[in-house]
């Protein structure tokens, strides 16, 4: 059969009409939200905002261990005011829709049926691992200043001080969008928090430190801000109206460094006595393990590793200088200091800029596309092919279109992956 010949004339540039050609292919102008993410797209390469912004465009199989298991994370300190059991059943049934998810990808991607298991594995073990470290966390001590002794969710939760007043709450104001993971509201002090939850490879003191100047910091607290002076913010959060909303709250979590496997399974000590040998006739004293790799043992050792006990003693002296779990405030004074508010500003112009611009090609330039990692970036076909490929690139890739910024949103307070969970 001779070669399907394509009804649509190629395009002759990267302009308006490489624009008109992929739009009469379903890539059209999303026109999207200003989001706390797209800064650093755009630093990095424009041409990748290009595509995954105003088009839309994502791998659907595309993985990361870090950024799987640092949303997995998210999401169970979005159930933190649940009773645990109430908490893990919502977990598992975000579980089981993104295993579905997963599945459509792959039926579409034409994975074999080894390759679905092992991708279905894969999240299944993030998850585990995740839910671990979040458990583990929660337990062990905070910066606290009235209570040292006081852990993480004990802080968050006490009731006499904090009431939990949202909890990814999707927040808008005119071209911008928010999602933060917790609104704190001081009853004490009547004032509100904006709170982000960060995990981090190492040291979260060193993490933190430069939250004030990050863009994700500037655009909770200008965003959140605008809604409360020109919405209808603290009536929907049933919070005083004369609150003052404090600043963003930073809370670092380290993510362990051990592996959850062999290690974690049941064992029970061997003490079958020696048969021969200097130590003939005493009992062995070994390990025997049977068994799967279990999540709470796993998360026993988290524990463990957090503190610097047990047999992660040698940790203890680091965990005193530089803890595990740390918090970091910047206040609304930071915030609105004139350079503070002008580097803000500067920043939403440049992401207006490139959201505003006609949605073709040729308007956005391209970064770093270098292999650094034995692979190349993975937007990298789309910026070396003609346009004219771009859907063939999409079928052979495994890539779809996604539009995070379903429907119209007006001003205000909608629904949350909390209240959907909740209600």
């Amino acid at each position: 059969m001779p070669p399907e010949i394509d009804p649509i004339p190629l395009p002759e540039t990267m302009g308006e009409d490489a624009a008109q050609y992929l739009e009469l292919h379903g890539l059209v102008d999303q026109k999207p939200y200003i989001r706390s993410s797209d800064y650093g797209i755009i630093r990095r390469c424009p041409f990748t905002y290009y595509l995954t912004r105003r088009l839309g465009l994502v791998k659907g199989l595309r993985y990361s261990e870090a950024l799987s298991r640092g949303t997995w994370v998210h999401h169970r300190f979005a159930l933190i005011t649940m009773p645990p059991d109430e908490a893990m059943e919502a977990m598992y049934r975000i579980l089981d829709e993104r295993n579905t998810e997963l599945d459509l990808y792959c039926k579409d991607a034409g994975v074999s049926s080894e390759g679905r298991r092992e991708i279905l594995f894969r999240e299944d073990r993030d998850f585990l691992v995740a839910n671990a470290w979040c458990e583990a966390a929660l337990s062990i001590p905070c910066v606290d200043k009235k209570d040292e002794r006081a852990s993480l969710g004990r802080w968050l939760l006490n009731n006499e001080e904090w009431v939990h007043v949202g909890q990814e709450l999707l927040i808008k104001r005119g071209d911008r969008v928010v999602q933060p993971d917790l609104l704190l509201y001081n009853k004490i002090n009547n004032k509100l928090w904006v709170v982000d939850f960060k995990t981090c490879a190492s040291s979260p003191h060193l993490r933190l430190q430069t939250c004030p100047w990050e863009f994700q910091t500037q655009h909770y607290f200008h965003t959140i801000r605008d809604e409360a002076l020109h919405g209808d913010l603290f009536k929907v959060l049933d919070i005083p109206s004369n609150a003052e909303l404090a600043g963003v709250m930073h809370i670092g979590i380290r993510k362990p460094s051990i592996h959850f496997g062999m290690n974690d399974r049941p064992y029970s000590i061997d003490t079958t006595p020696l048969k021969s040998g200097p130590r003939k006739g005493e009992p062995r004293n070994t390990k025997k393990f049977v068994g799967d790799p279990s999540p709470e043992i796993y998360r026993e050792r988290c524990t463990r590793w957090y503190l610097g006990e047990g047999e992660y003693e040698h940790l203890r002296a680091e965990r005193m200088t530089d803890p595990a779990v740390n918090i970091s405030f910047t206040p609304s004074q930071v915030l609105l200091a004139p350079n503070m508010e002008r580097m803000y500003n500067q920043r939403l112009d440049t992401i207006r800029a490139y959201r505003d611009c006609p949605c073709q090609p040729d308007q956005y330039e391209v970064g770093e596309v270098t292999s650094h990692t034995g692979r190349l970036p993975v937007y990298s076909p789309f910026i070396m092919m003609p346009v004219h490929r771009w859907k063939e690139i999409m079928q052979a890739e495994g890539f779809t279109i996604k539009n995070r910024d379903e429907g119209e949103l007006v001003d205000g307070v909608h629904a949350s992956f909390n209240h959907l969970e909740q209600g």
